[in-house]
């Protein structure tokens, strides 16, 4: 009797057998769907427990079957009356119906990104665990594809569940306008549309549109959020191996930094992305190679290993059958590996930029790269970094097509007389980069920046009408703005009676006149700084007639 309890309890409701019986493979299949679904509800009761499972199967099985060999002669025997016979029903194992646990809310799936990956979800319910609530998986090549404000909408059947914790988070006489909040958090959940805004900031907006309240997004305090309501990622390698874990966005960017633009480039070299230049979408070329890195790269999403060797292969079959474009085309597959489209450009002589390139799941952004020499042209798969990179790479290659008119503006610039106030920022040549930095800046780099080589040439000429009277109009701004600090410093070296009010001052001076402050200001801005300066000598005058003025 005790040997046949055994028998049942471990192989049989355990699962602690090695078979592929068919109602064992049915039966340890519905469990583990309905653990699934105490996952998703984070509600650890809807699986029935083991002594309900037991009593099924003995009331079934012999009172002399207690080893596998004779389990699997009586069952052969029963079966052929009821091949049914052992198989457990859905509705045995659940104690509920689990009502609204469904893939629609709660999907296997999600895309997250701007392009076409869709990033495998798991759910898991133990609070506490780094691996409570919902994890995406992330292969590494796409972890800057992610758009991170869609991740805080998490998925519909835990939206609504965040979204309230958001409301209770507010301050008293805030949150008192949208009581009941389940009520109010479930009114939102049907009225609002997911969308690429921050999930606070649509909540707010719906606030004020329900009550005429005004909500400023700040007063959410998210830091309080459980941990499960914020998405976990898990970070893989191209073979499915987890590389990390975490809910921390940015911090697993700035971590694996170097590795991610590693992994992009090698899914860019297989999908063929080299060379990429041209007027059109930027869609069509290298379709077959793509297919193969597409493939691979959807694959590690959803969570499976992936095969570098069937990435290659595929890889190999798209290089055999795509086409290369002409000139009038949208992409040309030009030599170069990885994500280098065209080196050691001096002129603007490969043709018109894309604003994005997109192969099947693959992103990237083609911009222009600073080398201080030459540019390159590189697909960058931040948006963000490629923004910032095409800034840097247009002005260098306007001052490498300038380099004559250049020359003669720094003779005429007055870095002597300016020199020596600016001293606590740099010698004369940072004065000089920073001047001629911020001329191009406000003279040929306004938004949109060129993508089309007539579009460069364009800026380019403008350029050279315009650099050298902005240039000075900024040496000029820079010189006032160097009068106003060196009188400002000279009050407070007089203002030790006044600690608190001398170091507050230069507080706000440090932020004002960081290092690199005339190009790290937009103008509008740098052009205030006199004033800003002036007003702080004018407190320290009245602050020795009035100390107690000044105080309040």
């Amino acid at each position: 009797k005790h040997a046949r309890e055994l028998f049942i309890r471990a192989a049989l409701v355990e699962g602690e057998w090695d078979t592929r019986a068919p109602f064992f493979v049915h039966n340890q299949r519905q469990m583990r769907e309905i653990e699934e679904l105490e996952h998703k509800s984070r509600r650890p009761d809807v699986l029935v427990d083991d002594e309900l499972i037991f009593a099924f199967y003995d009331a079934l099985v012999p009172a002399d079957v207690c080893t596998v060999k004779g389990f699997d002669g009586w069952r052969g025997e029963a079966e052929k009356k009821d091949p049914k016979l052992l198989f457990l029903k859905r509705a045995d194992l659940m104690r509920h119906e689990a009502a609204g646990i469904t893939t629609d809310v709660f999907p296997k799936q999600l895309r997250l990104g701007i392009g076409g990956t869709e990033f495998g979800l798991s759910y898991h319910f133990e609070p506490g665990s780094a691996r409570d609530g919902v994890t995406a998986t992330v292969p590494l090549a796409a972890l800057n594809q992610i758009v991170d404000t869609r991740t805080e909408w998490l998925v519909p059947g835990m939206r609504r569940e965040k979204v309230q914790a958001l409301l209770k988070s507010l301050p008293q006489r805030l949150r008192r306008h949208c009581v009941p909040l389940p009520d109010f958090s479930a009114r939102f959940c049907n009225e609002v549309r997911q969308s690429d805004a921050p999930l606070a900031q649509a909540v707010a907006h719906f606030v004020r549109e329900q009550t005429g309240l005004a909500v400023p997004v700040e007063t959410f305090r998210a830091d309080t959020l459980p941990a499960h309501l914020v998405m976990n990622f898990k970070l893989v390698d191209e073979h499915g191996r987890q590389l990390d874990m975490g809910r921390n966005l940015p911090e697993l960017r700035a971590t694996h930094r170097a590795a991610v633009e590693a992994s992009f480039e090698r899914l860019a070299e297989l999908a063929g992305l080299s060379g990429v230049a041209g007027t059109g979408a930027g869609t069509g070329a290298g379709s077959g190679a793509a297919a193969g890195a597409g493939a691979a790269l959807a694959q590690r999403s959803a969570g499976g290993a992936g095969s570098a060797s069937g990435s290659a292969s595929g890889s190999a079959a798209g290089h055999a059958g795509s086409a290369r474009h002409s000139a009038a085309g949208s992409v040309q597959l030009g030599t170069a590996s990885g994500r280098i489209l065209h080196a050691d450009c001096t002129n603007w002589d490969f043709g018109d930029l894309e604003d994005i390139v997109e192969v099947h799941n693959l992103i990237g952004y083609p911009a222009l790269v600073d080398y201080q020499t030459h540019v390159n042209v590189e697909l960058i798969d931040a948006q963000r970094d490629a923004e910032l990179s095409h800034r840097q790479g247009v002005m260098r290659l306007l001052q490498l097509q300038m380099k004559e008119q250049l020359t003669g503006l720094r003779k005429t610039l007055p870095l002597r007389a300016l020199g020596m106030q600016f001293l606590p920022f740099g010698g004369e040549s940072e004065l000089a980069q920073q001047l001629i930095e911020a001329g191009f800046t406000r003279a040929s780099l306004t938004d949109p920046l060129p993508r089309k080589q007539a579009d460069f040439m364009a800026r380019r000429s403008e350029a050279k009408l315009k650099l050298g009277l902005i240039t000075q109009e900024i040496a000029a701004l820079a010189g006032r703005i160097l009068d106003e600090q060196q009188t400002l410093n000279k009050k407070l070296a007089g203002a030790k009676a006044y600690p608190q009010v001398a170091q507050d001052i230069q507080s706000q001076m440090q932020r004002l006149l960081p290092k690199n402050f005339i190009i790290a200001t937009p103008y509008a801005q740098l052009s205030q700084v006199p004033r800003y300066l002036k007003a702080a000598s004018v407190r320290l005058d009245k602050l020795r007639a009035d100390p107690a003025r000044d105080a309040k």
